[in-house]
């Protein structure tokens, strides 16, 4: 766990948080020890040299379980010691403390959960209603279509038809976060117990976004198109929304009444209560619009709604001191009644009651009273007239933030702090006929941006880190991109080699009887990957074999011999026969006009079409045909091209780059090699084909390879060095004598994150800002604060007037006492440093394992299960403890019996 004591508090210099006593926190299968008290691993996960891909995804999941379980709770104390004084021009006073607060920066597995919600995209996809498709399914798949505003997938912007409402952003495409994403959005009841009635609230974020390689930002970025936030209203009986006054004044007319007239009807004078971004607010004041509407189905824009926010409120009596406001008071002098209309006498004072402003006001709205530049929002919920003796008395509220909420403006239309947020403000009619045509009822309060290239620094996109404030004030909640996630990456290099002692390679190939020697002539091209059985060429013709893998293999680009054999076919390929020898060699013989090489860490389809696949072509090869082995791009040399300078051989990689509707989605990465004169010294990678475009024909460009992406927002045609793939694979550089890329081995995706302004932006880390006595659970640990912080007010003094007040902070500090007297119990996760997965030919026999695989493909599993009684046909599902403490076997007699076996050891685990 990270702790981050970013403020202890104005009065305080530093401070250092310590250790007190650790709770037991160990994690184990039935009696056998995984992880200690500490937070250590105890055990190794292995899986068989031969297991199979399944068996590998199993241990993997084991893995991470074990490494997510890797910490211990520890419980944490603070105290701040010492108190402030003042030095003042007569004499000594005391500081005013307040404000007691701690910002903590939590890093745990899954801490950030509670606080945010990721969005995980495929890299050139769009962020809409589903994901991973690449634009593959119809707009009513990916899309919140006009319609009916009850449905549960309803557009935010219908009109209750098959349009949008006037005046609202036209957006179908859209991706919907709800409360079961985001904890704040959760789903809550709106009582107005006044009038004995409620309300179900909903909450919604709403966007649409793409990512691409921006090459001027040389980074995945993500162009969002619309951020909304959307409240959404019903009845407790029906699908109409908040009602303007709650007793109708005739029938079904639930608009008549006013702050005037019925003022106690008014749902702005119940002390209404709804969530608003992450935050309670009371509903101040509603307006519907005079549009005339004969159907309850129908959601009509116009009028608008304020929102408030108490700074303190209470009844307060004619004659009463009244409500403190800074320094000044609000007093209730007297009420006013004429006829049906009453209205409170109100005056502003200050601290030696002279009367500094006087108004009036009436229930149901708010009345701004500037004094000196200071406004108070003063509202009124109840007035009462005083008809019977010691009944004259007003509901109040003093408003610290109040907030208007127009249809067709921006948020709070007077003023700047949010002009780039718009709001659709929605109404229904309850009770609509051809006699009731009048909006009465609260709907849906729509947030939105459009124009959010005014809200991030780079305009137009988001970069990695960059966040738009949802909205600008208050800025509660944010949507921040943060890029794409963590994937691992082997290194792939094409190397050309020109020369040797004697300008030829000796390699062994092994014959069906007898080994032969086979020449390479320079020069070649050697291909690399850090990864162990990258590789396998199927098809060879030598030592018995059809196929063979390794790490490395050579395209021999011009002639190669064997001594007894004729001579090669140019662009024939030799690869180790062995994944863990060199010592012999088998080839592949270059026919059909092209061949080809899997490369299962970009694919597991390893075909063109489905990804995993590498395919080397000649280009003047009479058989190359390249709608086959590149799709439509066509990179024949054909009329118009330069004759002196033209491409010998195309190197093509085919990715694969989608998961669920998009899973056999590609993107492809295509380079070519120039032979020159076919010296030794002239052959580059690094070339022009043409200066020119001709007749529509596609070429290499110095510095660049040809990019086709599978995502509909990536541009097919060439991409300069550190451009990222739709996998996530990054293009690095080409020479003259390389070209070197870092394939992603698993799909890499762009996320978004939504958080509250408290929570990070980043994987497993949450902040927390407390205060005095405050405590909050995190991933199941309790986080206490006690005493973290001061701020230090204004000094004041016995005597004296208008002294010289200074603060001493030389007596206080914030330190951690080895007490409990300040507690935050806290995760501490443990470094892991070496792989928690290894091979069963790594293993030993001291170590402490979860075996992973059948005795077939594992043989720490078959040793374990010597004498054992286990029978995979009659159970095929195996989780055993073989020995205590020591081995516990995870197998199953097929690969999704085995997948079963890791899913049950895993849900068996538990913590001490």
């Amino acid at each position: 766990m990270k702790i981050n004591l970013r403020k202890i508090g104005a009065i305080v210099a530093g401070a250092t948080i310590l250790a007190s006593s650790v709770a037991i926190a160990g994690l184990s299968y039935y009696n056998t020890p995984l992880v200690n008290d500490n937070g250590q691993p105890l055990v190794k996960v292995v899986v068989g040299e031969k297991a199979a891909a399944s068996d590998g995804v199993a241990a993997a999941n084991i893995a991470a379980k074990i490494a997510n379980e890797a910490y211990k709770t520890q419980k944490l104390t603070a105290q701040v010691k010492g108190d402030p004084t003042c030095t003042a021009g007569t004499g000594a006073g005391t500081c005013a403390v307040s404000d007691k607060k701690v910002t903590l920066e939590i890093t745990a597995p899954g801490a950030a959960a509670e606080g945010s919600y990721t969005i995980s995209s495929l890299i050139g996809d769009d962020v809409d209603r589903l994901l991973l498709d690449r634009g593959a399914n119809a707009l009513s798949t990916t899309g919140y279509a006009y319609g009916s505003d009850v449905v549960t997938d309803s557009n935010p912007f219908t009109n209750g038809g098959s349009a949008a409402m006037s005046g609202a952003p036209d957006y179908v495409k859209l991706y919907r976060i709800d409360g079961s994403m985001f904890s704040p959005l959760a789903a809550t009841t709106v009582d107005d117990t006044y009038a004995g009635k409620s309300y179900k609230e909903e909450q919604n974020v709403w966007t649409n976004a793409y990512t691409y390689y921006g090459s001027s930002d040389e980074q995945i970025v993500a162009p969002v198109n619309i951020l909304a936030y959307s409240l959404k209203f019903k009845g407790a009986t029906d699908d109409l929304g908040v009602q303007k006054c709650t007793t109708p004044a005739n029938s079904t007319f639930y608009a008549y009444c006013t702050p005037t007239t019925d003022s106690d009807y008014l749902t702005s004078t119940h002390k209404v209560q709804i969530q608003f971004l992450g935050e309670t607010w009371y509903i101040s004041e509603m307006s519907p619009p005079s549009t005339s509407v004969t159907s309850e189905l129908t959601v009509s824009p116009g009028g608008y709604v304020k929102l408030a926010k108490e700074s303190t409120s209470g009844i307060l009596n004619v004659g009463d001191s009244g409500f403190d406001v800074g320094d000044v008071k609000i007093v209730l002098d007297d009420i006013e009644a004429h006829g049906d209309t009453t209205s409170a006498i109100i005056s502003v004072v200050d601290k030696n009651g002279a009367v500094l402003k006087k108004d009036k006001a009436n229930a149901g709205v708010t009345k701004d009273i500037t004094v000196d530049g200071v406004t108070y929002k003063v509202h009124v919920y109840k007035i009462a007239p005083g008809y019977t003796f010691g009944a004259k008395w007003a509901d109040m509220a003093i408003y610290s933030k109040e907030i208007q909420l127009t249809d067709g403006q921006k948020v709070d239309p007077d003023y700047d702090t949010n002009k780039y947020w718009k709001v659709t403000v929605g109404w229904k009619n309850k009770g609509a006929s051809s006699t009731d045509t009048v909006l009465d009822s609260l709907r849906t309060v729509v947030l939105y941006t459009t124009t959010t290239e005014s809200l991030i620094p780079n305009a137009g996109t988001m970069r990695k880190g960059e966040f738009i404030p949802m909205i600008q004030d208050p800025v509660n909640w944010k949507m921040t991109y943060a890029g794409l996630s963590t994937v691992d990456y082997d290194s792939l290099t094409f190397r050309l080699l020109r020369s040797s002692d004697r300008n030829n390679l000796h390699t062994y190939v092994q014959s069906a009887s007898l080994p032969e020697y086979c020449n390479l002539t320079f020069p070649y091209v050697q291909v690399n990957s850090e990864k162990d059985s990258a590789f396998t060429v199927d098809g060879g013709t030598m030592a018995g074999t059809t196929s063979a893998t390794a790490s490395k293999f050579y395209v021999a680009v011009t002639n190669s011999s064997c001594n007894t054999s004729s001579l090669l076919t140019p662009g024939s390929i030799f690869i180790p026969l062995s994944s863990t020898s060199d010592d012999y060699w088998v080839y592949k013989n270059y026919s059909g006009g092209q061949t080809t090489v899997k490369y299962d860490t970009v694919g597991d389809s390893q075909s063109w079409a489905g990804g995993g696949l590498m395919t080397i072509a000649k280009m003047n090869d009479t058989n190359y045909t390249a709608g086959n082995y590149y799709g439509v791009i066509n990179f024949t040399n054909a009329a118009g091209f330069d004759a002196s300078i033209k491409t010998d051989w195309v190197f093509g990689m085919s990715e694969k780059a989608g998961s669920g509707e998009s899973y056999s989605y590609t993107d492809k990465l295509i380079f070519g090699l120039d032979l020159g004169t076919g010296t030794m010294t002239d052959a580059t990678f690094n070339y022009d084909e043409i200066t020119t475009t001709v007749g529509g024909k596609q070429y290499f460009k110095k510095d660049y390879v040809w990019y086709i992406p599978a995502g509909p927002h990536g541009s097919t045609g060439a991409s300069k060095e550190g451009t990222y793939s739709d996998r996530g694979t990054k293009y690095v550089t080409t020479d003259d004598e390389q070209v070197k890329f870092t394939p992603a081995k698993a799909l890499a995706y762009a996320q978004f994150v939504l958080s509250t302004s408290g929570a990070s932006s980043t994987p497993d880390t949450i902040t927390k800002i407390l205060t005095e006595g405050q405590d909050t659970t995190v991933n199941g640990v309790k986080v206490k604060v006690k005493e973290i912080s001061e701020k230090v007010g204004a000094c004041s003094v016995g005597t004296g007037s208008a002294p010289s007040c200074t603060v001493d902070k030389t007596g206080v500090t914030a330190t951690i006492m080895p007490d409990d007297v300040a507690e935050l119990d806290a995760a501490v996760v443990y470094p892991i440093t070496s792989s928690l997965v290894i091979l069963d030919k790594d293993a030993v026999d001291t170590d402490a394992v979860v075996t992973v695989g059948g005795p077939v493909v594992n043989t720490v599993t078959k040793v374990a299960l010597e004498g054992s009684s286990v029978d995979f046909t009659a159970t095929p599902v195996v989780v055993k403890e073989v020995t205590v403490g020591k081995k516990i076997v995870v197998a199953g007699l097929t690969a999704a019996d085995t997948l079963e076996a890791a899913k049950e050891f895993i849900a068996a685990v538990k913590r001490a």
